[in-house]
C-alpha cells in the first residue's frame, strides 16, 4: 500500500510536468512570434523614417545608412525575440522556493509577515523620531551609566546646554542646591523599585538661573530585565508656578498696599481664637483710619490718595511686631490682629505707638 502510494505520487507529479511543458513552450513561441511581429514594424519604421529626402537633406547620416540598417535589423529579428523568451520563461517558470522559507503550501506567508513587521517597525521608529524632535518637553536618554546618550532640541532650548555640550555629561550639570541629597536617594529609590519617577524639582540652566520643572524618569530595561536606558522627560514650568503665585497672592492680598486683605484676616483671625482657646491666651483687634483722607483724595487726587495708603500701610506693618497681621480692609481702614495682649491696657498702647 505504501510502495503504491509512493509510485502513484511520482507518476503525478511527472504528468504535472509534462503538461507544464507544453504550455509554457507555446507560451514562448506565442511571445516570441508577437515580438518578431514588432520588430519587423519598427523595422519598417525605420525605413520610412530614413527615407531618400530625409537621406538628402541628412548627408552625414546617409553616409551611416548600412550601419544603421544592420542595427535595426539586429533589433527587429535577434534582440526583441530574445528578451521576449527570457521574460515569458522567467514569469512561467515556477517559484523556487527559499531556503529559510517553510515547506508545504503557503510558504511565502512568513516572509510577507516578516516584511510587513519590517515596515511597521521602521514607520514606528520614524514617528518616534519626529515626536522626540519636535516636543516642547524636555527629553534626554542616558545609559545605565547615567551619562547622557541623546537630546532632543527642547532640552537645549530650555537648559542652554546644544547637544554637543551635553552628550557625555552626567545629568548633575543641571544640579541646583535647591534639594537635599536625601531628596536624590528617596528618588532613585522609587526608580529603582517601581521604575519609574515623577515629580517637581529645581534644575539650573547653563547661565545659571534656577528654574522649577516636572520631571518624569522612565527606566527602559533590556530583554533581561536589566536597566539598560533612562528616558527622562521634564517642562519649564517657572513661568507657571509664578502667576499661580500672583494669582494666590492677589486672592488674599490688597492690590494697592500689597497687605492681607479681609479675606486672609478673617482665616487668621479664626486660627487667633482657636489658639487663645485652647491656651487661654488673648489678643487685640484694633482699627484704624485716615482722618479726612476724602478731603485729600478729592483736592489732590487719587495718585496723592493711593500714595497715602501705601505709606501708612508701611510704617504700621514696621511698627508691629512679625507675628502680627497688618490689614486693608478698602478705603482709608486698616485692621490690626495683635496677639498675646494680656490686658485692654496691652491694646491701648499699641493704638498709642501707632499714633506717633
Amino acid at each position: 500500500m505504501a510502495g503504491r502510494t509512493a509510485h502513484g505520487g511520482r507518476n503525478g507529479l511527472n504528468d504535472q510536468r509534462r503538461h507544464h511543458r507544453p504550455v509554457r513552450s507555446a507560451s514562448a513561441v506565442i511571445g516570441a512570434i508577437v515580438l518578431l511581429a514588432v520588430g519587423t514594424i519598427v523595422y519598417l519604421l525605420y525605413q520610412a523614417a530614413f527615407s531618400g529626402a530625409f537621406l538628402q537633406a541628412n548627408p552625414t547620416l546617409g553616409a551611416q545608412r548600412p550601419f544603421l540598417e544592420a542595427g535595426a535589423l539586429s533589433l527587429a529579428l535577434v534582440l526583441v525575440p530574445m528578451i521576449a523568451g527570457a521574460l515569458l520563461f522567467s514569469r512561467d517558470a515556477p517559484a523556487r522556493p527559499s531556503d529559510t522559507s517553510p515547506k508545504g503550501a503557503g510558504s511565502d506567508q512568513p516572509a510577507s509577515a516578516r516584511l510587513a513587521a519590517t515596515i511597521a517597525a521602521e514607520v514606528e521608529l520614524e514617528m518616534a523620531g519626529i515626536v522626540f524632535r519636535n516636543a516642547e518637553e524636555g527629553i534626554f536618554v542616558t545609559g545605565a551609566d547615567g551619562n547622557i546618550l541623546s537630546v532632543n532640541p527642547a532640552f537645549s532650548r530650555i537648559t542652554g546646554y546644544s547637544a554637543e555640550e551635553a552628550v557625555g555629561q552626567n545629568p548633575r550639570i543641571l544640579k541646583s542646591d535647591h534639594q537635599e541629597a536625601d531628596f536624590y536617594r528617596r528618588m532613585w529609590a522609587d526608580i529603582l523599585r517601581d521604575g519609574r519617577w515623577r515629580g517637581e524639582l529645581w534644575n539650573r540652566r547653563k547661565n545659571g538661573e534656577a528654574y522649577l520643572q516636572t520631571l518624569t524618569i522612565t527606566e527602559i530595561p533590556d530583554q533581561s530585565g536589566t536597566a539598560k536606558h533612562y528616558v527622562s522627560v521634564f517642562t519649564d514650568i517657572t513661568e507657571l508656578r509664578a502667576k499661580e503665585e500672583h494669582i494666590r497672592h492677589q486672592a488674599y492680598h490688597d492690590a494697592l498696599t500689597g497687605l492681607p486683605n479681609r479675606t486672609l484676616f478673617h482665616d487668621r483671625l479664626r486660627q487667633a481664637i482657636a489658639h487663645a482657646q485652647r491656651t487661654g491666651d488673648s489678643g487685640a483687634a484694633i482699627f484704624v483710619g485716615i482722618d479726612r483722607f476724602k478731603v485729600i483724595n478729592d483736592t489732590l487726587g487719587h495718585h496723592t490718595g493711593d500714595a497715602l495708603l501705601r505709606a501708612v500701610g508701611a510704617r504700621l506693618r514696621e511698627r508691629l511686631r512679625r507675628e502680627d497681621t497688618v490689614s486693608r480692609f478698602g478705603g482709608d481702614q486698616f485692621v490690626i490682629l495683635a496677639g498675646e495682649i494680656k490686658t485692654v491696657r496691652g491694646a491701648e498702647g499699641i493704638a498709642s505707638s501707632l499714633l506717633q
